[in-house]
């Protein structure tokens, strides 16, 4: 059993039994529910068939500078989505840093994809302007 599997029957047994959670359950426990929160959001912004392309081999996680993340490659090149105060940031790691490359916007489903997508091939056709 991995250790992620273990905390999750954890936090199932809290919400059935009324397990008592110690303070790292209780801290994973919202970190789980803002990644699925993220995850949800990321439903209503992005078709599925933009998602099936982005997301296959994508990992979901929290990083307490960022966030609920989801990181995710396209020839190569690592993305990271972050999920900050409502709002989507898209960054590229190089040599383990994250550059930011663009906050998205929140208005419509559209536009947010859009301009995810234009991000991304702008870095892969023109990785000089970085």
């Amino acid at each position: 059993m991995t250790q992620n599997l273990a905390r999750y029957i954890q936090i199932a047994r809290h919400r059935i039994y009324g397990t008592p959670l110690d303070e790292e359950a209780r801290i994973e426990q919202q970190r789980v529910s803002a990644i699925e929160d993220f995850q949800t959001y990321m439903v209503q912004k992005l078709d599925i068939s933009v998602r099936r392309e982005l997301f296959v081999a994508s990992s979901w996680s929290w990083e307490n500078d960022a966030g609920a993340i989801v990181r995710f490659y396209v020839d190569g090149q690592s993305f990271v989505l972050a999920h900050q105060n409502e709002r989507c940031h898209l960054f590229l790691e190089v040599n383990g840093s994250k550059v930011p490359l663009l906050l998205l916007p929140d208005q419509d489903r559209q536009q947010f994809t859009d301009h995810l997508l234009v991000a991304i091939a702008d870095v892969l056709e023109h990785p000089s302007l970085l």
